[in-house]
């Protein structure tokens, strides 16, 4: 019996090692389960990061290369249209009056043109027959390439209006200017798209008569005689643009001038100039520093208004082309 009942204790105990055995080996087998398991889902995990990581920058390579293709595609076009501009500014400069034909007319005279971007929707024109000298300064709709082109206009129509058709009277110069350019921009019907103009300053100079005619239209004349600074105003109206009147007709204001008067032709374009406080300049201002100036010669003028447009200007962007146009008898 005794030796029945270590037997049994040997059965059990070996049993219980065996039960221990087989629960250490499923444990062993759970836990390479789970470990294999994580081991897969975290090579799953990686390789999925690597392979959006891949995709993203495939993207990311195509997506500069083609900005790169595109920046490329547009500094060749905007080299292609700084060309174009540069070209159209050869254009508009030779235009321009000649300064030795102007010298040789007006003998004392200064002209700053300051254009805003590289060509200008400002303009000055000059014309001389016979004992007539006629001088105008434009300020077109606009500035950049859209005001260079109403400048090409009005250019070519006062050279029709004055040198071909031999119209000398300002106030029908203006009539006939103000027609042309509602005519060539298509102003006249009901379906109007512009009411693009202009404002201009337009003298006929008659020094031995000691006589200026002027007429403006939304410009202007000042005119400095003994030191005093006599303001001229032109008509309130543009020259094309919207007509409410069914014929539009400008004022002419003769202007009797002695020897060392002063006449000074300017655009808005100074006057609107502001400063970093953005406080524009101001016509009376202007007013004030043409007359302080007026007994300096054409060239120091010039340059001091130069220097004073630099001071009032400072770091700030040019607002507007700037014309200025001073006559002295």
């Amino acid at each position: 019996t005794e030796k029945k009942e270590k037997e049994i204790k040997i059965l059990t105990k070996n049993k219980e090692i065996q039960t221990l055995e087989l629960s250490r080996q499923k444990l062993f087998r759970n836990l390479f389960i789970i470990g294999f398991a994580f081991i897969l889902i975290l090579a799953f995990v990686i390789y999925n990061r690597y392979r959006l990581k891949t995709k993203a920058h495939k993207e990311l390579t195509k997506a500069h290369n083609q900005l790169n293709e595109a920046k490329e595609v547009i500094e060749e076009k905007n080299d292609h249209i700084m060309s174009s501009i540069r070209y159209a500014q050869k254009i508009q400069q030779a235009i321009l009056p000649v300064h030795e034909k102007m010298k040789e007319a007006l003998t004392d005279y200064f002209v700053i043109f300051k254009p805003q971007a590289i060509v200008s929707g400002d303009f000055y024109w000059f014309s001389q027959i016979k004992d007539k000298m006629l001088v105008a300064v434009v300020d077109c709709t606009g500035h950049g390439v859209p005001g260079a082109f109403m400048s090409m206009i009005g250019n070519s129509l006062l050279n029709k209006i004055v040198n071909e058709n031999k119209i000398f009277d300002p106030a029908v110069i203006m009539e006939r200017l103000h027609n042309g350019v509602r005519a060539a921009l298509k102003q006249e019907g009901e379906d109007v798209e512009t009411q693009d103009g202009m404002d201009v300053c337009l003298c006929v100079l008659e020094t031995k008569k000691k006589k200026i005619t002027f007429t403006g239209a939304r410009r202007p004349l000042y005119h400095i005689h003994n030191s005093e600074l006599v303001e001229i105003k032109g008509d309130r109206k543009s020259i094309g643009g919207l007509q409410k009147e069914e014929k539009r007709t400008f004022t002419k204001n003769e202007i009797e001038v002695n020897p060392g008067d002063m006449i000074y032709m300017i655009t808005d374009g100074f006057a609107d100039q502001s400063n970093a406080q953005e406080k524009k300049y101001g016509s009376r201002r202007l007013k004030e520093y043409l007359q302080k100036n007026t007994k300096l010669g054409s060239s120091e003028q010039k340059e001091a208004l130069l220097a004073e447009l630099k001071t009032h200007q400072g770091d700030e962007v040019q607002r507007d082309d700037i014309t200025v146009l001073g006559i002295k008898m």
